[in-house]
């Protein structure tokens, strides 16, 4: 694992420090609450993907992907966006066929982001 901690390969921590704005004591942690709301908004998008595979709506599978892919990339989660980029494309092409077992990777991935993003918002919050 070349020497990063685990969370640098699994979120982007160039990316998280860019969205690190300076804190007053009293201030919300905007980082923290940018990350819960990342959390609540990839999971109501993973089922937007899901439905659209399992009922065939490409076009709902592209703009579900899209979306997902933008935020995760805002707040680091790479291989997360990668993943749906992937399916994005897939959705493009009309190849359904692949996008099940992608969606499996990106589930396993997005837990994976989400489970660190948790530590780090609660890190950040406390």
């Amino acid at each position: 694992m070349n020497g990063q901690p685990m969370n640098a390969l699994v979120i982007d921590p160039e990316r998280l420090d860019a969205l690190r704005l300076p804190q007053t004591p009293d201030a919300v942690n905007l980082l923290a609450t940018m990350l819960t709301a990342y959390a609540d908004r990839s999971q109501s998008l993973i089922a937007d993907i899901e439905k659209a595979i399992d009922g065939s709506g490409a076009v709902r599978l592209q703009q579900a992907a899209h979306a997902l892919a933008s935020n995760s990339a805002g707040v680091g989660a790479m291989r997360v966006a990668a993943l749906c980029r992937e399916l994005e494309r897939a959705a493009c092409n009309g190849s359904l066929d692949a996008a099940r077992p992608l969606f499996d990777r990106l589930t396993l991935a997005l837990n994976e982001a989400n489970a660190v993003l948790a530590e780090i918002a609660s890190t950040e919050a406390a």
